[in-house]
């Protein structure tokens, strides 16, 4: 159960909780509080998640929230470094996970009340993983109440979106707590002043808490009456409550309203005591006096202190002058940097970098920023590490050049544009333009230009920096070209390393040989400047480059020198580990692929921590289990990758076309068609300006269901835009569309008994002009080399069996199931055109026994049909009509089974076309088909099958005599 109570400031949705905790709350039950706090400029990362661990530990003991840790504590100890020795680097997805699996197994015999206060001041880290333990706990004892303020118009609207979203969630509820009624507001003073109000007091009251429970406190408590002044507003009552405390009290509640969430008895008395040396031994005192006037209350089970309502704390902030202010945040950061030295607390420090630059105190908030974020990077909170980043950034020039030693601006705003796209934050083109707009952009022309083609490729949407976008300024990527000498010699530095990068992808269709030297140029610079984030960017375009040359073995062997070179940091090196398996399926290592993708998906830990690359690694994991037979597996796999489908169309596309595919080929038209349409261009020049890549996956799903519906000739045209095209020898499955292409033209030629024809001549043509081109490196090119040849030798009338036996034996040695199955079956037909049907048995029956294995419909439709032509017996499946008995209809297609209802029907040529919207030749076709797999000469014997398998209802006698037809 989760249940949100959203409502403004002081309108009671604390005390709610504390009731509803009072009266529901059982024995037994654990309680786990998490605060939000507020911090001006920043964030705390993982803010609310720490203070749950920190309340956990107070409550059921170190040890107990270890072993409910178990192999998960050294992420937990990174967010908690009371639970022992953290990891030294945290990947954000198992963060997420350790947290969620912790909380599971203390639910597990209790109820687990997690009680989230304030989340319009949380942090993104936070509401990630409140959002992923609302969608993934199981089944566990679990209750999670959320505080939060939508409404106010100082709540971010990230935050709005959040809940939002949250609430959409089953199981999750949303309620939201308006102001008291006049009658309420009456009732609520009668209880605080123990005496019946005044219409007087309660329409006072009344207009100045405008129904907010908490105001109608203050208002009491500062003693408003009958007659008398009336403030100005509801805060000048706490105002008059600060003012009324002596000096001391007023400045220690002062001090503390500026560090909520940090507020130990310790700290709070350490920061009093730098503040105000000479008052210093008046602090208990002022504490004390601060919690009986109830402006602070104490927690003995966490020795610290909080305000009692976050609105009083942001009236006693209002109240400090700002040379107070500075002064006590320099207190404040002195005392945090203090308290966790050279210790992992992340909080710790990102409050303490906070302090310096409230102080103003530029040297130390730049240092301390960095520091900072250096922690943010090590959980992975890319949010809050892009807000230090760009406060570093904004203080650069405000510090001594000796301090930034080491430090380059480019590396800050490399990392800060980084960040930023990793927390799918797309300000990264607003960071870019304020840069590009400083007085001294122009100083160096090779940065300014850097610069200016990095926010060229930054759209509306968030790209990651350096990965070769859409170009909007060619005349702008010209010029880079035209400079290519300079940058190639250029000084190393993050963003000559990312335009060389972009540039190799600019050039890789152009000028081939110059992208594979850029790319190389770029690998060489990022090895030099350190970066792991630079190193696997150009590493990951220079394996894109070598498997545009068929190397993609040479592609795997460059991903691995990285990973060898930084053994145990694979969480920080994803993407490169996607492409890795994308090389190694590609080069036809199906098992290594799988292996592979498996341990990347169990990195992610779930789907939605990262849609995009655990897609990716979903669609390799299933294209590889698929080449190596094991289809129902690879169907589970796509089920999750369709539950996860980003929504940009290129990867619509992508999915469509291998989740299409493998529908047709198990003879699920309908699912093929609706895939077909969701990858469809709004227009014919939105395909055309598309990426080459997706529409070569788009127009092999068009042609595959073609094929399917027997109309080959719809086929070829849709294939013929692929064949002959400058980019077709860089699509790296590009063979996979040539065999396509050249069965088009095989099943073209068996319908027309392979008389001449010119559009076959050349099509066949194009296809063997653009497989000159495609590289064949591995043994999988070669194989798939090899079997295009022996197709087209089939569709020129001059198949083989000794061809289609070398191909059969490659691919046993590749183990490339389907293609195996696909081969026999043609090996089958070699052997029958030589009129050798013992030779034929073998080839075929196992053909049949993969289809059937695989569950291959169309696979096995057309080996039933083979086999019937020539009346070759297949183990369980007889040739002769007679005794088909119910599996006579088995080898039809969807289509073939709508063709034969017409007919059956009465139905002619032209009638059936209409009904089905394809042409009355390819109803001939269809006919054929049905006559030859059936084993009849005439539509009405293939009629009478058709009624008497049951897939049309007889007409009884009366109709018989009633239709006028008859």
């Amino acid at each position: 159960m989760v249940l949100v109570l959203d409502g403004e400031a002081g309108i009671g949705k604390s005390r709610l909780v504390s009731e509803a905790l009072t009266r529901f709350r059982k024995p037994g039950d654990l309680v786990v509080m998490g605060h939000c706090v507020e911090l001006s400029g920043g964030e705390l990362p993982y803010g609310m998640v720490s203070d749950c661990l920190r309340a956990l530990v107070r409550q059921v003991g170190v040890e107990e929230v270890r072993t409910g840790a178990g192999e998960e504590l050294p992420t937990l100890a990174a967010l908690c470094p009371a639970l022992g020795a953290a990891a030294s680097v945290v990947d954000r997805a198992a963060v997420l996970g350790a947290f969620v699996s912790l909380v599971e197994r203390l639910a597990e015999d209790r109820l687990v009340w997690l009680v989230v206060e304030d989340l319009h001041w949380s942090d993104s880290s936070s509401r990630e993983l409140l959002g992923y333990l609302v969608r993934v706990t199981g089944a566990c004892r679990l209750a999670v109440l959320i505080t939060t303020r939508t409404s106010d118009p100082s709540a971010p609207v990230a935050v709005s979106g959040f809940v939002s979203e949250l609430v959409r969630a089953p199981d999750v509820d949303r309620v939201t707590l308006g102001p008291l009624s006049p009658v309420e507001v009456a009732e609520q003073v009668q209880a605080l002043t123990n005496a019946t109000a005044s219409s007087r007091l309660v329409e006072r009251v009344v207009a100045l808490s405008q129904g907010v429970p908490f105001l109608v406190e203050q208002l009491i408590a500062a003693g408003i009456g009958d007659t008398g002044p009336v403030p100005a507003s509801a805060w000048q009552p706490m105002l008059a409550r600060v003012d009324r405390l002596d000096q001391q009290t007023r400045r220690m509640i002062q001090i503390a309203s500026l560090a909520d969430g940090h507020l130990t008895h310790q700290r709070l008395e350490q920061a009093y005591t730098q503040a105000e040396p000479e008052d210093a031994d008046q602090f208990d005192g002022a504490v004390t006096s601060a919690v009986r006037s109830q402006m602070l209350r104490f927690d003995p089970t966490r020795h610290s202190y909080e305000f009692v309502h976050a609105l009083l704390r942001q009236a006693v902030d209002a109240s400090v002058l700002p040379v107070d202010r500075l002064r006590w945040h320099r207190a404040w950061a002195t005392v945090l940097a203090k308290a966790h030295g050279d210790a992992a607390d992340t909080q710790l420090q990102v409050a303490t970098a906070h302090h310096w630059a409230q102080a103003g105190a530029d040297v130390e908030a730049f240092d301390s920023a960095l520091a900072a974020a250096a922690h943010c990077r090590r959980l992975g909170a890319m949010a809050e590490m892009a807000t230090l980043l760009r406060r570093a950034l904004d203080l650069w020039d405000r510090v001594p050049a000796r301090r930034r030693a080491g430090r380059t601006r480019d590396s800050l705003l490399f990392d800060a544009l980084n960040a930023l796209v990793m927390a799918d934050d797309g300000t990264g083109a607003a960071l870019l333009d304020a840069e590009l707009s400083r007085s001294d952009a122009g100083a160096d022309p090779l940065r300014h230009l850097c610069l200016r083609l990095e926010r060229d490729l930054m759209s509306d949407h968030v790209r990651p920096v350096g990965r070769g976008g859409r170009v909007d300024d060619n005349a702008l990527w010209q010029r880079a070209v035209e400079s290519l000498d300079t940058l190639m010699a250029a000084e190393p530095s993050p963003f000559v390393v990312v335009v060389l990068v972009d540039l190799s992808a600019y050039l890789t269709a152009r000028e081939p040989d110059s992208a594979m030297e850029i790319a190389h140029r770029a690998a060489v610079l990022a090895a030099g400047l350190g970066d792991l984030r630079l190193r696997e960017m150009a590493t990951g375009r220079l394996t894109y480059e070598l498997a545009y040359q068929g190397r993609f073995d040479d592609a795997v062997e460059a991903c691995d020198r990285l990973f060898e070179e930084h053994p145990g940091r694979h969480a920080e090196l994803l993407e490169l580990d996607q492409f890795r398996g994308m090389w190694l399926m590609y080069a036809g290592r199906y098992h290594e692929a799988v292996t592979n993708s498996q341990r990347l998906r169990s990195r992610l830990g779930d789907a939605r921590v990262a849609r995009g690359t655990w897609g990716f690694a979903t669609w390799i994991l299933a294209d590889s289990l698929i080449a190596l037979g094991r289809w129902d597996e690879a169907k589970e796999m796509m089920d999750t990758w369709v539950e996860t489908l980003p929504a940009w169309h290129d990867r619509i596309v992508y999915t469509a076309k291998h989740v299409g595919t493998f529908a047709c080929q198990r003879g699920d038209l309908t699912t093929a068609r609706q895939w077909l349409e969701a990858a469809r261009w709004d227009s014919p020049a939105d395909e055309a300006s598309a990426w080459f890549l997706a529409r070569t996956q788009y127009r092999n799903l068009q042609a595959q269901i073609a094929v399917a519906d027997g109309e080959p000739e719809a086929a070829r045209d849709a294939l013929a835009p692929l064949l002959g095209h400058v980019e077709a020898r860089r699509v790296p499955d590009m063979f996979d569309h040539l065999i396509l292409a050249a069965q088009v033209e095989s099943e073209l030629a068996d319908l027309r008994a392979h008389a001449p024809d010119a559009a076959a001549g050349h099509a066949i043509e194009a296809i063997r002009g653009t497989a000159a081109d495609v590289p064949r490196l591995t043994e999988l090119a070669v194989t798939l080399a090899t079997h295009l040849e022996a197709e087209l030798a089939h569709a020129t009338g001059h198949d083989d069996p000794a061809m289609w036996n070398a191909v059969v034996a490659r691919w046993r040695d590749v183990g490339n199931v389907p293609y195996l199955a696909q081969s026999l079956v043609r090996l089958a037909a070699a052997h029958l055109q030589a009129k050798n049907r013992q030779a034929a048995s073998a080839p075929l029956t196992e053909a049949m026994q993969i289809a059937s294995n695989l569950r291959a419909e169309q696979l096995r439709s057309q080996i039933v049909e083979l086999a019937h032509r020539h009346r070759l017996p297949l183990a369980g499946e007889s040739t002769d009509p007679g005794q088909r008995g119910e599996g006579r209809l088995a080898g039809l297609t969807a289509r073939e089974l709508e063709v034969l209802q017409l007919l059956a029907q009465g139905m002619s040529n032209n009638e059936i076309g209409s009904s089905l919207f394809i042409s009355p030749k390819t109803v001939s076709v269809h006919v054929s088909r049905i006559l030859t797999k059936l084993g009849v000469t005439s539509r009405a014997k293939a009629t009478a099958i058709a009624y008497e398998d049951g897939i049309l209802q007889a007409p009884s006698c009366d109709a018989a005599f009633t239709d006028p037809g008859r």
